[in-house]
């Protein structure tokens, strides 16, 4: 987490915003290449969509029935602690773009601290914990509260995934490696969460469509295209523009997961979920 390498630093003024955007993060793990406008603008657009969908969420969800509220905190806390992830990177985004590097350097309580793997840690927890909710969602929703030997075996890969996200030896950026050295940290940290994900969101898609819900199962179509993009920039070897576009492909899913689960779940106005 922390380096002796000399890297360019934030040149931002004030303490407080330093501290701030110490939880950054440029979420495309690729060496020091330089945040383009384009990337932050992005970003900040779906941030600002996420975020009218969360208010929409919050508005419904206090005009529902108490035996609702019961499970749809889950899948309303979930996309909050996603967008709460995605706006730390768009903090690292900015300073990234700002100093004209992915690895910049601020100085915390005396130690130089680089951004971009501090906030690719905490960006790495807060989607581990959006399927670990999901999880949540679905017991509560459609198993009347009561966990599955699956579940219990899920979120205990959820605490593997969380301890392997702070192993000390994680290698975050290419630049980081030797020439021709293989990332196994990647595929170590990265397949718990993969099952995770991918296992949580069949669960979904297999109640909800005993349910006959067919909003729900666009939105595990939606997230399960999330997880195939995903796999894409995790593990195979891509340049930064396959996976700068792969990476919106990801993001655009999680838009269209988030306005099916406001229409299916949190819409007042709507009819039967159908």
């Amino acid at each position: 987490m922390t380096s002796k390498k000399s890297h360019k630093k934030s040149s931002f003024g004030g303490n407080a915003f330093e501290a701030v955007c110490i939880l950054g993060i440029s979420s495309w793990d690729v060496s020091n290449q330089m945040v383009s406008l384009p990337q932050v603008i992005f970003l900040a657009v779906y941030l600002v969509i996420m975020g009218v969908f969360i208010a929409l969420m919050t508005i419904g969800y206090r005009k529902m029935p108490d035996e609702k509220k019961g499970y749809l905190r889950w899948i309303l806390l979930s996309n909050v602690m996603l967008a709460l992830g995605d706006c730390l990177h768009l903090a690292g985004s900015i300073v990234g773009y700002n100093t004209g590097t992915d690895l910049a350097i601020i100085e915390l309580l005396g130690l130089e601290v680089q951004l971009g793997i501090v906030g690719m840690m905490a960006t790495s927890t807060t989607m581990s914990v959006y399927f670990l909710f999901l999880i949540f969602y679905n017991t509560r929703k459609y198993q009347d509260g009561t966990f599955t030997h699956l579940d219990y075996a899920l979120i205990a890969l959820f605490v593997v995934r969380i301890a392997l996200i702070f192993n000390p030896a994680n290698i975050w950026f290419t630049s980081q490696l030797l020439p021709g050295e293989y990332n196994y940290t990647a595929w170590l940290r990265n397949i718990p969460l993969l099952i995770l994900g991918v296992a949580s969101v069949i669960l979904v898609w297999r109640n909800a469509k005993a349910s006959q819900e067919k909003k729900m199962v666009w939105v595990t179509y939606a997230l399960m295209t999330t997880w195939v993009s995903y796999a894409f920039t995790a593990f195979l070897p891509l340049d930064v523009m396959m996976k700068a576009t792969i990476y919106m492909i990801h993001t655009v899913a999680y838009l269209v997961a988030v306005y099916y689960i406001y229409r299916s779940e949190f819409h007042v106005a709507s009819e039967a979920n159908t």
